[in-house]
């Protein structure tokens, strides 16, 4: 199957800014875009518990909350107790700082220029990691993340 990006912004109501689809094309990961100075785990998770409750993720395995500062990745497919949800916290940094190379660093990128440049950085993982940044040994969760959406596609569209 020919990988493929597809950016197509609807009117309709969605609930992340972004999906990644698998090989096969069933959507194995919800991303949302969050870029307060202060996303914390707490707050990222509140985030994806929204996420859970507005709709049925039926054959999702991952919800990506990312700021410019921090990822923090849930994996639907390990058991999670309700009473203390959490996420895998990653560096976001290096790989905002790799594709915004003309903008200062000290700025806060505006939630439309968040969204596409975790487009352009999923969209390179999806085709087989040809990005510099590679996960740490020290986050599992995120090498299976990246391994689980390599050969598939990115979307800005409704997932539903």
């Amino acid at each position: 199957m020919r990988n493929r990006a597809v950016l197509k912004m609807t009117m309709t109501m969605h609930l992340t800014d972004l999906s990644i689809r698998d090989n096969r094309g069933w959507v194995v990961a919800l991303v949302e875009a969050k870029n307060p100075i202060d996303l914390t785990p707490e707050w990222a998770v509140e985030i994806m518990e929204r996420i859970l409750t507005q709709s049925q993720l039926r054959g999702v395995r991952y919800l990506l909350v990312a700021s410019q500062d921090w990822g923090y990745l849930r994996d639907l497919s390990v058991p999670n107790p309700p009473q203390s949800p959490n996420a895998t916290r990653f560096d976001m940094r290096p790989i905002i700082e790799a594709y915004t190379r003309a903008a200062p660093p000290s700025r806060r990128l505006r939630h439309e220029e968040l969204k596409l440049t975790l487009f352009q950085w999923l969209l390179d993982m999806t085709l087989g990691g040809q990005t510099e940044w590679r996960p740490s040994a020290d986050t599992p969760e995120v090498q299976s993340f990246v391994r689980d959406i390599e050969g598939g596609s990115v979307s800005m569209e409704d997932w539903e």
